[in-house]
């Protein structure tokens, strides 16, 4: 529901003409390298070929004999019928670089290019309220980076953490692979560090942000951050039966719950 949403309302295309004096110098780009990041989610049923995941599961049964579902559930996956799978660890590493570049650009220029070429006194309004929506993307950043983070350990477990921004031409060193629970306890820290800056809710904003509905908020970063944890107590990845890693669950859960329960305006509809 969230990513449907981000493509539904978000302006998420990018040019890719620009140049780096473009880029630093005009503050209207600061805007489509944010939105970037959303570009590579994709929603529930394009991953496995319109299928619901439950059809990868024993939950249900896929209505057609072919595609991802029908290969994973007769384990007949291999090296000529990954691409599907290969496709996916791609796509949301493009997604965790469009995070990686916007924050150290935001951290390096953002500021900067806000102030460049306006008059902060008299156009104070346009210019704090900049101010405000570069502090909500950069938070914005570090979740979309906890959630395709998330995605990835849901499919292959263990995978590298990568946090630097590599130019154009250069070979970097493989980056290490680091086990499950490296990721999932980068993910929780990604989230626990940005939480406070992140919006509350774009529904009741004063800057009437509504329009903006689909950007991460606090409630969407606590639902990952959960749904996270609750994997990692699962028997799958917790076959000890570690009560501590229930415990976090559940205090997870327990926090969206209680943010749901005030920042949801009672006359709507959901």
């Amino acid at each position: 529901m969230l990513t449907a949403g981000c493509s539904k309302f978000l302006d998420t295309g990018l040019d890719t003409d620009m140049t780096g004096d473009i880029i630093n110098n005009n503050r209207h780009t600061l805007w489509p390298l944010a939105h970037a990041m959303y570009t590579p989610m994709q929603n529930g049923f394009t991953v496995l070929d319109n299928n619901f995941f439950a059809a990868a599961s024993d939950e249900a049964e896929p209505t057609y004999e072919s595609g991802a579902a029908f290969i994973l559930n007769n384990g007949i996956l291999n090296q000529d019928n990954v691409t599907w799978v290969t496709g996916i660890y791609r796509q949301y590493y493009e997604g965790i670089r469009a995070c990686n570049f916007f924050i150290d650009h935001a951290d390096r220029y953002g500021d900067d290019i806000l102030k460049k070429d306006r008059d902060t006194i008299r156009d104070a309004v346009n210019y704090a309220r900049d101010k405000r929506n570069l502090a909500w993307f950069k938070a914005e950043a570090h979740v979309a980076r906890a959630y395709y983070y998330s995605e990835l350990i849901q499919v292959f477990g263990g995978v590298p953490i990568v946090k630097e921004v590599f130019s154009s031409g250069t070979k970097p060193a493989p980056a290490p692979q680091k086990s499950y629970d490296e990721v999932v306890e980068y993910i929780v820290g990604e989230i626990d560090w940005c939480l406070d800056d992140l919006q509350e809710n774009w529904l009741t904003h004063s800057d009437n942000l509504t329009s903006e509905i689909g950007r991460f908020d606090k409630k969407s970063a606590l639902a990952i951050k959960s749904r996270v944890l609750l994997h990692a107590a699962s028997p799958l990845h917790n076959p000890s039966g570690d009560v501590t890693k229930w415990e976090r669950a559940a205090k997870a859960a327990r926090d969206v719950i209680e943010l749901m329960s005030y920042t949801m305006p009672p006359d709507r509809d959901y």
